[in-house]
C-alpha cells in the first residue's frame, strides 16, 4: 500500500472512526464480517458502511500501514485534539503495526 492509497483508505474509514475502533480493526482474531458486525452494534451506520470501514481497516493493517496512518491522524489540524494524541500514544506504543 502506497501513500496515496493509504491516504484513501484513511479517508474512507475516517480518522476518528480509525481512532475510535483501533483496537477493534487490529484484531487478528476477528474476520471483516464480525468487525462490521461489531460496528454496526456500536454506531448508527449502515451495515454496508461498517463492511467497508472494516475492509480499509483490515487493508491497512495487512499492509503494516496502521501506524503510519494514526501519525497522519495525530498530525491533522481537522481531528479533534483528543483523538489527534489517542493517536499519537497508539502510535508510540505500536511503532511496528
Amino acid at each position: 500500500m502506497n501513500d496515496t492509497e493509504l491516504d484513501r483508505a484513511l479517508r474512507s474509514i475516517g480518522m476518528a472512526c480509525l481512532v475510535d475502533h483501533i483496537e477493534l480493526f487490529g484484531d487478528r482474531r476477528a474476520t471483516p464480517t464480525e468487525i462490521a458486525e461489531r460496528l454496526n452494534e456500536v454506531t448508527d451506520w449502515t451495515a454496508k458502511s461498517c463492511r467497508s470501514r472494516a475492509g480499509h481497516a483490515r487493508r491497512i493493517f495487512a499492509a503494516g500501514r496502521a501506524g503510519d496512518a494514526m501519525r497522519l491522524v495525530a498530525s491533522s489540524s481537522r481531528v479533534d485534539p483528543e483523538k489527534a494524541e489517542k493517536a499519537r500514544l497508539w502510535a508510540a506504543a505500536n511503532p511496528d503495526r
